[in-house]
C-alpha cells in the first residue's frame, strides 16, 4: 500500500493544498499550531471514516465554510485507486471510491489502512479502559470490516436497554429481548477481541525484545467482562452472557444501567510478569506502547497482505535516543508520514526522506 497524494480543500486550516508523497519517509516540520497534525488526521480519516481526535465532521471544515473536501490517490490491492470525502456543516459526509459514491461510509476499511502513533498513545497503559477498548475496536475494524457493524449494533442495543432501565417501571419482557440480542453480539465481539489481542500479544513480545535488547518480556492480556472462564466459542460465550443477564436482572434495574458486556472489557499490559500500569517505570511503559504500535503495524501487514501507512505525530521528541533509533530503523523501509517541530532530528538521517515545511496551513 502506497499513498501517492493528498488534496485538501477547506479542511481545518487549509484553504487549498496538494501534497505529493515520497514512497519512503515524509517529514512535515514547523512550529506548533501550524497544521502538521491536520495532514495526518486527513490521511487517517480514510482508514477509519472518523478523526483520531474524536471530533465531529463539521469541526473539520475550515472556519466560515459550509463544505470541505479531502482526496487521496493511492496504490492498494495491486492497483491505482482514488478516494474522496466531502464534509458538510449541516449534512452527513459523502465517500467516493474511484469516483463512485459509496452507500457505506466504512467502504474503505481493509482497502486503505493506517497505524497512527501520537504522544497521547504513550499514556494508553495509564489511561482508563475506554481508550484501550477504542484502540481494539478501531484496529479490528480495519482488519475485519464487518466487526464495525457488530460494534455499532451493540452500542445501539445498549442505548435502548439503558434508556429502558432508567424508567420507573421498565418492561421486563423487553429487557429480556434486549439481553438475548446483547448476549449474541457480546459473544461475537468477545471472540474477535480475544483473537486480536492473542495475536497482537505474540507480535508485541517480539517487538518488545527488539526495543529493549531482550531485557523486557511484554505480554498483552484481554480481560473480558465475564465472571468465569470461557471457551473460545460463540455459543459458549453467548450462554454465559445469557446467564449473567438473568442473574443480574434485579441489580441492573436497581442501578438503572447495563452493568455487563464488552462495553466494560479491558486490556492489561504485563512487563516481565508484572502489571505495567502499577509496577513499570515510565520508560518501560513507553517501550510497551511502542511495541504495541509496531505489533499493530505487523499484524495489519500480515492480514491485509500489504503494509499500512505509518503516521507518527511528533512522537520522536517524546522518546529517548535509544527508542528513537529503534523506531527509525523500523520505519526505514516503510512509507511513513512524520510530524515534528525540529527538523534537526532528521538531519544526518541516513535513509532517504522527503521534507516539507508547514507554515499556517501552507506547505513548502
Amino acid at each position: 500500500m502506497k499513498l501517492k497524494s493528498l488534496k485538501l480543500n477547506n479542511f481545518r486550516n487549509y484553504k487549498e493544498s496538494k501534497i505529493d508523497f515520497f514512497e519512503g519517509i515524509n517529514v512535515f516540520y514547523g512550529e506548533n499550531a501550524q497544521g502538521k497534525t491536520n495532514i495526518l488526521e486527513a490521511v487517517y480519516i480514510f482508514s477509519s471514516a472518523k478523526s483520531h481526535r474524536g471530533v465531529k465532521d463539521k469541526e473539520l471544515i475550515l472556519f466560515g465554510e459550509e463544505k470541505g473536501e479531502i482526496e487521496i490517490n493511492f496504490e492498494s490491492q495491486e492497483r491505482e485507486q482514488s478516494a474522496k470525502i466531502e464534509l458538510f456543516s449541516k449534512y452527513n459526509k459523502k465517500l467516493y471510491i474511484n469516483d463512485i459514491e459509496q452507500r457505506k461510509k466504512k467502504a474503505l476499511l481493509g482497502v486503505f489502512s493506517t497505524v497512527i502513533f501520537s504522544p497521547e498513545d504513550l499514556f494508553l497503559i495509564k489511561e482508563g479502559p475506554e481508550n484501550r477498548r477504542r484502540f481494539m475496536d478501531t484496529d479490528i475494524s480495519q482488519l475485519r470490516p464487518k466487526y464495525y457493524s457488530l460494534i455499532k449494533e451493540y452500542k445501539k442495543i445498549i442505548d435502548l436497554k439503558n434508556n429502558l432501565l432508567k424508567k420507573e417501571n421498565p418492561d421486563i419482557a423487553l429487557i429480556e429481548v434486549y439481553n438475548d440480542k446483547l448476549a449474541q453480539l457480546s459473544a461475537k465481539i468477545t471472540v474477535h477481541r480475544h483473537q486480536f489481542i492473542e495475536k497482537l500479544s505474540s507480535l508485541a513480545a517480539l517487538a518488545g525484545k527488539y526495543i529493549s535488547d531482550n531485557k523486557e518480556e511484554i505480554e498483552i492480556v484481554y480481560k473480558p467482562n465475564l465472571e468465569e472462564e470461557y471457551e473460545l466459542d460463540i455459543n459458549d460465550i453467548y450462554l454465559k452472557y445469557k446467564n449473567i443477564y438473568e442473574k443480574n436482572l434485579e441489580n441492573e434495574i436497581f442501578k438503572r444501567s447495563c452493568l455487563y458486556g464488552p462495553h466494560r472489557d479491558d486490556v492489561k499490559f504485563i512487563i516481565n510478569g508484572r502489571d505495567a500500569k502499577i509496577y513499570a517505570s515510565q520508560g518501560q511503559q513507553r517501550s510497551a506502547v511502542l511495541s504495541l504500535k509496531l505489533a499493530e503495524y505487523e499484524f495489519m501487514k500480515e492480514v491485509l497482505g500489504e503494509p499500512p501507512i505509518l503516521l507518527l505525530d511528533d512522537i520522536l521528541s517524546e522518546l529517548d535516543l535509544k527508542r528513537q533509533e529503534k523506531l527509525l530503523k523500523f520505519i526505514r523501509e516503510n512509507q511513513t508520514i512524520i510530524t515534528c517541530t525540529d527538523k534537526d532530528l532528521y538531519e544526518g538521517f541516513k535513509y532517504p526522506y522527503k521534507i516539507f515545511n508547514v507554515i499556517k496551513g501552507e506547505i513548502f
